[in-house]
């Protein structure tokens, strides 16, 4: 499945915003509107999606880091039937500007999910492109 990629450029040096992404709780400041109920360590939260509907818990682990380019973290939901990768790169344009991009990799997915993908395909890529935008304003208000 083709990965949804959301893109910004920052004003901020890279090394700072890498500081800021390695820490997943700090990814409440700029997600809380896809998800809420946050709780965990800077390598491991658990989150609840703000999906209408039952709720899904989601634990995200961070997989691999390559200081300051680039972040890989791993989400499980569905009761482990749903994986994705979502991975940060950071490129430097120059001393204080960065360009940002997120990468989301659905894995794995229940049936009737990947049924709906059509469907949730263009929301996830709007909640990750308004995700972009609050970072921006979050690392540049700092």
């Amino acid at each position: 499945m083709k990965p949804i990629v959301a893109t910004i450029t920052i004003d901020r040096p890279r090394q700072e915003l890498y500081d800021l992404i390695e820490d997943l709780r700090n990814h409440e400041a700029w997600t809380d509107h896809m998800l809420v109920e946050w709780s965990g360590t800077p390598e491991r939260v658990r989150v609840k999606s703000a999906l209408p509907g039952p709720a899904d818990w989601l634990d995200i682990q961070t997989l691999s880091v390559e200081p300051p380019s680039r972040t890989v973290e791993r989400t499980t939901g569905a009761k482990g039937k749903r994986t994705s990768l979502g991975t940060y790169l950071l490129e430097e344009l120059s001393p204080s500007s960065t360009r940002v991009e997120f990468q989301l990799q659905m894995e794995t997915m229940p049936r009737h999910e990947r049924l709906l993908f059509p469907v949730l395909r263009p929301w996830l890529q709007r909640g990750n492109d308004r995700a972009m935008k609050r970072l921006k304003e979050h690392a540049e208000s700092r």
